[in-house]
């Protein structure tokens, strides 16, 4: 009948699905089996009847006949499906692991348990580990279904040993991680922050900044290297609270202050000069300031706060504002005379105006507009030791 191609015939499909279960197992097994594209209309007819047709591998294995075999027999239950039918179907691993990913992938629908067994399905094939867990994490990735903080959990460290996959670099880049990112398919857990800072340290500034709160601040950005540090700043929830951390760490006695190589943006120099209590901070960010409002902030904050008073030099702020280390140190601040030579006062316009408005008025001269600074002024600066 195959050589007639009488199976290929819709008509005789019709006819093929009335015959009682006998005649169609005699059909089955005296002919080859002819592998049917797509074993709708067998399903549509009866569910006994689809189970011959797929247990006397009469189907083409591909993905139109591996869902309507999964769903009918198991409403997609893949322990149920792998426990109870598989064998009973004669439908081969290879069948199974070819297309079990991309109906996953398609259908959006693994439970929790699903993931599971799916794993020790895979475990028990002896499959590469690594290669499984990434695949199961692209199904959690897309799935639909909602899980919880506990599943959640469960699933990502001892389930798919995602710690492990990070240690070992099993990620050709980010992107699966920031889509579970960004899906909040992710928890927070210091083992797996311990392992995206070690190996993933860029992806690993997003996840600081997704899961940071009171409770982890100091956790997240305690002792780590500024440059890591810094590149977060400009999105922190707390911005207080991570200078804050910053300024312990700095004034330890091996602090991890070092900027040389990582510059912060404009927006990180301003929060930290705003906020910092730091000498040693204030410090680095006065070696970094360029534009004139990081300067305003710099001056405002460093001659007004009491914890700054005989900490930073004239030669400091001289070279921060005038781009001369030597040229406050050769004024004469007495109050009565402007401490600088007309020549000097045109050259300097810009500069002088930035320093003497943005000092107390206690430091400077009532009723003059010249540029007549108190001794006040002089004695707040660390003198020469």
């Amino acid at each position: 009948m195959k050589d007639q191609k009488i199976f290929e015939n819709s008509e005789f499909e019709e006819e093929l699905l009335v015959l009682n279960e006998d005649i169609i197992n005699k059909i089955f097994e005296s002919q080859d089996s002819y592998k049917y594209s797509d074993l709708t209309f067998v399903a549509e007819y009866s569910l006994q009847k689809l189970k011959l047709f797929v247990s006397h591998g009469w189907y083409e294995e591909n993905s139109i006949n591996f869902k309507i075999i999964f769903n009918e027999f198991t409403n997609h239950n893949l322990n149920i499906f792998l426990n109870d039918f598989q064998k009973e179907l004669n439908i081969s691993n290879k069948f199974i692991q070819s297309e079990i990913f991309d109906y996953y992938s398609n259908e959006k629908n693994a439970t929790y348990e699903d993931m599971l067994t799916l794993l020790k399905y895979l475990s028990s094939d002896n499959l590469n580990d690594s290669s499984c867990y990434l695949k199961i994490l692209e199904i959690y990735l897309n799935d639909k279904n909602k899980f919880d903080e506990q599943e959640k959990k469960k699933l990502l460290l001892e389930d798919l040993h995602l710690v492990e996959l990070i240690n070992k670099k099993k990620f050709t880049d980010t992107e699966l991680l920031s889509k579970l990112l960004e899906q909040d398919k992710l928890i927070y857990d210091k083992q797996i922050f311990d392992a995206l800072y070690n190996n993933y340290e860029d992806f690993s500034k997003k996840y600081a900044v997704k899961f940071e709160s009171n409770e982890n601040i100091t956790y997240l950005y305690g002792r780590k290297h500024w440059s890591f540090i810094i590149s977060c700043l400009e999105d922190t929830k707390f911005p207080s609270k991570w200078i804050k951390a910053f300024d312990e760490d700095a004034d330890l006695d091996e602090p991890n202050v070092s900027w040389i190589n990582n510059k912060p943006s404009d927006k990180a120099l301003k929060l930290l000069a705003n906020n910092t209590s730091s000498t040693n901070v204030m410090r680095e960010v006065i070696k970094l300031a360029s534009d004139f409002e990081t300067k305003i902030i710099i001056l405002k904050n460093i001659f007004n706060k009491s914890q700054f008073e005989h900490q930073f030099t004239k030669q400091e702020i001289s070279e921060l504002i005038f781009a001369d280390p030597d040229f406050i140190d050769s004024w004469s601040i007495d109050g009565k005379k402007e401490v600088v030579t007309p020549e000097q006062k045109e050259k300097y316009q810009n500069e002088l105006q930035l320093l003497y408005e943005n000092v107390p008025q206690e430091f400077k001269k009532k009723g003059t507009k010249r540029y007549i600074f108190l001794k006040k002024f002089d004695d707040w600066f660390k003198k020469d030791e």
